[in-house]
């Protein structure tokens, strides 16, 4: 678990800094509830800004929910 838990906490510096890849990861994770608290209003928001930087699998993961 204490990988994940390292996972949740590189993706998430990496998301703030604007990497739409750690963006995407992050909202996966907050999506099913892995390594966070299962929070969808978190994992969108990770997905949206993944997706305004042209992830498309990030548009893909917002509209299959």
């Amino acid at each position: 678990m204490q990988d994940v838990e390292t996972a949740v906490k590189w993706f998430t510096r990496a998301a703030e800094q604007g990497n739409a890849k750690a963006q995407l990861n992050l909202g996966s994770m907050y999506g099913v509830g892995l390594g966070v608290p299962q929070d969808d209003k978190s994992a969108v928001k990770w997905w949206m800004l993944a997706a305004e930087q042209g992830i498309a699998r990030a548009t893909f993961t917002q509209s299959s929910g």
